[in-house]
Parts: C-alpha cells; structure tokens; sequence
C-alpha cells in the first residue's frame, strides 16, 4: 500500500490507495473490494481463480473472499466498500465482475465502472479537503452499476464449505482482538488441531498465524489512518501482546513502523 486516498466510515465506509507493484500474500477482508490496474501487469487469485490482469483491467473481491495480488511492475488502485451497514441489501453480495476473463465483445460493459473509480481517483489525488459527500454519491453509484451490469453469484467456496466457512470467519471477527490461537479456534469449531490446521490452509490458502497476524494489522491500520489513540493502545485494541511484537510484525509487512506510516498517511 503506497499512499491512502480515501477512508471514511458512514453507511458506507470507504478506503481507496493507490499501489505500486503490490505483493499481498493471502488476505481476506470484510468489505467488496474493486482492484484497478492503471498500467502493468498483476496476477490476483481469489477464491482459488488466478486472474492474469492488464492495463485497464478490473476486478471485484467480494466479501469474505481470500485473495493474493502480486505483481513486479504495476501502478492500480484499490477500492474497499464497507457495505454491512446496509443490511438485507449486504446479505449475500457478490458479483461476477472480471475484465480481464471478458470476451472482446463484452469489454464495454465494464466502462462505468472503472469510469467512477477513475472520478475517485481525480476528486481524491491530492491533498485538498476530502468531499465525503461525492465519494459517498459514487460509491453507491458503483455498487448500482455492479448490480445492474454483474448480477449476484454464488461463489464456489460458499457452495463448497457454506456454513462452516461462515462460522470460522464469525469467530474470528468475534475474538480476534482476545490473542486468538489455533488451538482456540479448532476447538470453537469442534475439531481436532492436526485436522483444523489442513483445513484452515487448504480455505484460506495461508497457515491460521499468517492469516490471522495480517488480519489484525489491517484493522490496525484503519485506527492508525483515524490517528485518535496512541500507538499502544491501538496494538492492544487488535489483540497483540505488546507493542514491540505489532511494531515487528506491521514493519515486516508494510516496511515502515507505526509511527512512520502514520506521517506518511
């Protein structure tokens, strides 16, 4: 993550940063994600299907989906909609948006969409005063067009894993600030540790450690972004032990420390 646009929470949360050849190893968020490739090349792969994406490609994550992005040479953006707060509307959103794996013949239906992200883009780009009430206004334009031009679908791992993935993840978002462990989480679920383990990495695509240390370093993130409490009670509020353990982990992954990517942001 390069440089943060936009984030704001409302009835619909919103956080957009551009990216410079990102290299995300497995992750999963809460919010519908859209992955804009302004030039180069990047390779995303969510819920087990590899997309190879091009300049002018787009993508949409959906919610609750584990993803990896990885590149050696590109310059995108990517949008998250935190849409929970929308209720019955929310449930169960997803949508089958892939430029990249279109047909020639279908390419323009995916001209509004990259159409208003490309007006975030140009509101947000420098460091004026955010018009929350314009990227509100687009953001529910965005997720009209989806709906209109990309109709819901299941995705494969809900149809093969359903409820139990569901569970997984409520448990995880239940406790995670508590020092969750495998063996906690194996147990919740009712399953062995060896059999939960295999399971966990064979869902997520990555070990529970990994997945779960990345998990709360993003959340950490949107509270360092707010900036309203000291560092060490941020690292508290996402269930790390100490701070010296979260400044570690946050500048194994983002290259800085806490500190440095809050002057940054």
């Amino acid at each position: 993550m390069d440089r943060d646009l936009i984030y704001f929470d409302g009835l619909v949360s919103m956080r957009m940063f551009e990216m410079n050849s990102p290299n995300i190893a497995a992750s999963w968020r809460e919010e519908l994600c859209l992955f804009f490739v302004l030039w180069g090349n990047a390779s995303v792969t969510a819920d087990g299907a590899l997309s190879e994406m091009g300049a002018d490609d787009v993508i949409v994550i959906n919610p609750n989906t584990v993803y990896e992005i990885h590149s050696s040479e590109c310059f995108a953006v990517f949008l998250c909609l935190g849409i929970g707060n929308l209720g019955e509307l929310a449930e169960g959103v997803s949508f089958n948006c892939d430029s990249s794996k279109a047909a020639e013949a279908d390419k323009g239906n995916f001209y509004s969409i990259k159409h208003l992200i490309a007006k975030l883009l140009k509101e947000n780009a420098d460091d004026t005063e955010r018009n929350e009430f314009f990227n509100l206004t687009v953001a529910f334009n965005l997720l009209s067009e989806l709906k209109r031009l990309f109709p819901s679908s299941r995705r494969a791992s809900e149809d093969r894993y359903g409820k139990r993935l569901g569970n997984i993840i409520n448990y995880i978002n239940a406790h995670y600030r508590e020092g969750l462990t495998l063996k906690e989480l194996a147990q919740s679920q009712n399953y062995s540790v060896p059999y939960f383990s295999t399971f966990f990495k064979k869902i997520f695509g990555t070990d529970f450690t990994t997945y779960y240390n990345n998990m709360r370093l993003e959340r950490a993130v949107n509270e360092l972004l707010l900036a309203k409490e000291p560092i060490e009670q941020i690292a508290h509020n996402n269930g790390f032990p100490d701070v010296r353990s979260f400044v570690s982990l946050f500048k194994k992954r983002y290259g800085v420390t806490p500190k440095e990517y809050m002057r940054r942001g």
